[in-house]
């Protein structure tokens, strides 16, 4: 990687940062790796998910990522992916009355990470073991949502974050 030394010297002595670290591509994605994606972080607020149904897509970190109020109120962060043709699920905001659907081949996902619907293909497999979304954990309804590592909807990837709550979505489907 880079050589720091000059940049922890003494304050009287030290240089800033190369610019390497500013524009060099590896840094970056070096840095996405190991600073964010393992790691908890804020990525949304409890008021932008005010009931459940709501979904709202982000992205963070070079990843497409999909926060949603599900039916018991808690919020969860999935992979904003189909696992079948690795369409992005969700484009905007919005309040669902439904599943979440694949606009591609219509695979249709529960509020909780769950393969519900396979059109044009054998039913899936059931699953073992727990859902596999990040659960995130309510504080009040108000404030920020995390998640890290991210579930994916339908997979077997799966981690607990130790705080977030709440996120306001437009009404929508």
């Amino acid at each position: 990687m880079l050589d720091l030394t000059n940049v922890k010297a003494p304050i009287e002595m030290a240089n800033g940062l190369p610019n390497g670290c500013y524009v060099d591509a590896d840094l970056y994605q070096h840095e996405q790796n190991t600073l964010f994606r393992n790691n908890w972080a804020a990525i949304g607020f409890g008021k932008d998910l005010p009931k459940p149904g709501c979904v709202k897509p982000i992205e963070f970190a070079g990843l497409p990522l999909l926060l949603v109020r599900n039916h018991d109120n808690e919020i969860k962060v999935f992979e904003n992916v189909c696992r079948h043709r690795g369409m992005i699920l969700v484009s905007e905001a919005q309040h669902l009355r439904g599943p979440i659907t694949c606009p591609y081949h219509a695979w249709a996902y529960d509020l909780n990470g769950q393969l519900r619907k396979t059109p044009q293909t054998t039913p899936p497999r059931p699953r073992r073991g727990p859902p596999p979304p990040t659960t995130l954990q309510r504080d009040g309804g108000e404030g920020d949502s995390g998640a890290g590592p991210y579930g994916s909807l339908g997979s077997s990837r799966h981690g607990t974050r130790p705080r977030a709550h709440g996120c306001s979505c437009a009404p929508g489907l």
